[in-house]
């Protein structure tokens, strides 16, 4: 008996440290993103500030609490930050494994706890300076003191005891730590009515003694969290709905493969199937564990005990989709808590597929379904390995790269340079890389935007800088309209547009004040609806590491069906590409497909030069292509064919002084 529990306990202890490795592996690789800096930016104040900042957001205050003392022991580095959530991860995996020992044999405990321990789920989660990983803790930790306080009421109903306690705890902490975790309550009161109406069929008599201190338990529960919610009430009701709506079917196919899997698995085929294979398994868990409850001996008193773990499971998603039918609320990492619940129905239908030892079994059978759990136990840990590999390797999967982000401008901003942030709670983030020159300029200060007062604040940065650095995150929210960048594209000439992430980094030249801006004439005619009408050049002689630019003056004959995308090229003698700017006209602002017949577009646009291109004359090439294909317009000048391109003038390009 000691050698077994030896053997467990080796076992559970290299889980644990695998788990460990997991979330500890590459953890400062990816920045900060807008939501943890602005948490690191938050748990640096006072208390008071940071519960009143709280109320104002979207979250409850617990975690940030916790996180003050965190960060004031270990620091504000992007490890140290993240060594919470880490913390909370690796326990997550324990609680789990504690947990399963209540339903399953220690053999099923552990492979409940190895799947938490490679969940991607969890471990994206537990790399994060968010509450999420926390929140799954106290899920554990209420859903395990429910079930040890219904055990222990089937011998006495008391309201004094530690299993109370830990209830009590556990809930008002899950509910101070993220608002959707009450859905967890909601399982464990609907596992508490199940308890008491089966305790009925078994004793005959209605236990209203459980009843009404159960009910105390919940109204102290909740007396604890009303403080807090009024604080809190009107930021609530009026906060916009979280996600797009969805259908039923579009929820399921997300989740499927989301849970199991976690948010870095490529939808397709493979993860659909690996998501229905863990549905399956889950069911025939849940199956056996019911099964196992009703047949005779010790458990046959207790069956509400997996009742406990499908509420645990089921209710959360089913609260979500319910509530998305009103107000949309489908985010994935909402539902991160019931993942314990998910391992351990997992592992109890592993375990399921072995037949128990006995004599009516023969030993094929037993091999038969050694075979299939050991085969669907690989499935399931490559499918993790899989997701993990582009959690920690696949661009597509970053977070938001703020630290890129800042790097660059400190790479190549001038002396003129600005920062223009279109959300101002960015701020916090970009300040936590950003310790420098250039000064930073928050706009769209107000939601609805105060349109006056965000065109004069350009008017005078631009007057003041010479280029600009515009870092644009959910813009859909922040500038709807997009008001910002149709002042710039009037006003500037953008260099670059390229995603971080979710994250989107405009650079933008500004013309000098006193630079005359005169157009060359051109009469050339692209495909058989757009003429170039002139061009304007600024500088006439750039030199290396500055922008060239370019004005064009677009007409349209007749309306345009398809996007095409302006390029426009400096060529040296040897047809090679020094500079270039490829987007829709007017930085992306007037598509083709939405000019008019007749209408004019003026198309600003800068071509950076690099550094290093030598002193001479280049080309300047223009043309138009079709977004979807790629193909050029033909060009015409005075009716005779130009090929696909217009050679518009030569540059020169003079030498930087030393």
């Amino acid at each position: 008996m000691r050698s077994t529990r030896r053997i467990e306990l080796i076992a559970l202890l290299a889980i644990l440290a695998l788990a460990l490795g997991l979330r500890l592996y590459r953890l400062d690789a990816q920045s900060l993103w807008n939501d943890e800096g602005t948490t690191v930016a938050l748990v640096q104040r006072d208390l008071a500030t940071i519960l009143q900042n709280a109320s104002d957001d979207i979250h409850p205050p617990l975690y940030y609490i916790v996180l003050h003392y965190w960060v004031g022991a270990f620091g504000t580095t992007e490890a140290a930050a993240r060594g919470l959530s880490v913390l909370a991860g690796v326990l997550v995996v324990a609680g789990t494994y504690l947990l399963a020992r209540r339903y399953l044999s220690s053999s099923g405990a552990l492979v409940a706890a190895a799947l938490s321990a490679v969940s991607p789920f969890q471990v994206y989660y537990a790399q994060e300076t968010r509450m999420y990983i926390m929140a799954t803790l106290l899920a554990i930790a209420l859903v395990a003191a429910c079930h040890e306080l219904l055990a222990s009421w089937e011998r006495r109903v008391t309201l004094f005891s530690w299993e109370a306690l830990a209830v009590l705890l556990s809930g008002v902490a899950l509910l101070y730590t993220h608002y959707f975790s009450a859905t967890i309550l909601v399982a464990v009161n609907v596992t508490f009515l199940v308890w008491l109406f089966s305790r009925r069929r078994q004793t005959g008599s209605f236990r209203w003694a459980a009843l009404w201190r159960w009910a105390l338990l919940m109204l102290m529960a909740a007396a604890a969290f009303v403080p807090w919610l009024r604080e809190a009430w009107s930021t609530l009701i009026y906060w916009p709905a979280v996600s797009a709506p969805t259908t039923l079917l579009g929820m399921v196919r997300q989740l499927l493969v989301s849970i199991p899997l976690g948010i870095t698995a490529p939808e397709g085929i493979f993860s659909l199937s690996l998501g229905a294979l863990a549905a399956v398994l889950a069911g025939i868990g849940l199956v056996a564990m019911i099964r196992r409850d009703r047949l005779p001996g010790p458990k046959k008193e207790a069956p509400w005990r997996p009742w406990l773990l499908a509420s645990y499971l089921a209710l959360p998603p089913l609260i979500m989709y319910l509530g998305s039918l009103s107000r949309p609320m489908l985010n994935v990492k909402f539902l991160l808590p019931v993942t314990p619940a998910l391992h351990i129905t997992l592992a109890a239908g592993i375990m399921a597929l072995i037949p128990a030892k006995t004599r009516a079994v023969s030993p094929q059978k037993r091999l038969l379904g050694h075979m299939a759990a050991l085969l669907i136990s690989l499935a399931l840990f490559a499918g993790s390995g899989w997701s993990l590999h582009h959690l920690y390797y696949d661009p597509r999967y970053a977070r938001d790269d703020y630290r890129g982000i800042v790097a660059y401008i400190h790479e190549h901003a001038g002396p003129g340079a600005a920062i223009l942030i279109n959300a101002p709670s960015q701020i916090e983030t970009v300040d936590y890389y950003h310790d420098e020159p250039p000064p930073m300029y928050p706009l769209a200060r107000t939601r609805p935007m105060d349109i006056t007062q965000t065109l004069a604040e350009l008017e005078a940065i631009v007057a003041r800088h010479d280029e600009l650095y515009g870092i644009f995150w959910a813009t859909g929210d922040s500038d709807p309209e997009g008001v910002i960048e149709n002042w710039l594209a009037e006003h500037t000439f953008k260099t670059m547009d390229r995603w971080y992430g979710n994250l989107r980094l405009v650079t933008y030249a500004v013309p000098p004040a006193a630079a005359a801006e005169t157009l060359t004439p051109v009469d050339a005619v692209f495909g058989d609806s757009i003429r170039l009408r002139g061009y304007g050049l600024f500088p006439s002689q750039p030199v290396p590491d500055s922008t060239l630019q370019l004005t064009l003056e677009w007409e349209a004959y007749a309306p345009i069906e398809a996007r095409y995308k302006v390029f426009a090229q400096l060529l040296d003698d040897g047809h090679q590409i020094v500079g270039q700017n490829d987007s829709e006209p007017s930085g992306g602002n007037k598509p083709t497909n939405a000019w008019l017949a007749g209408e004019t577009v003026l198309d600003r646009r800068g071509i950076p030069i690099p550094a290093a291109t030598p002193a001479g004359d280049y080309t300047l090439l223009v043309g138009l292509y079709d977004e979807a294909t790629g193909v050029r317009l033909p060009v015409q000048v005075q009716g005779s064919p130009a090929g696909d391109a217009l050679p518009l003038t030569t540059v020169t390009i003079g030498s930087r002084a030393p």
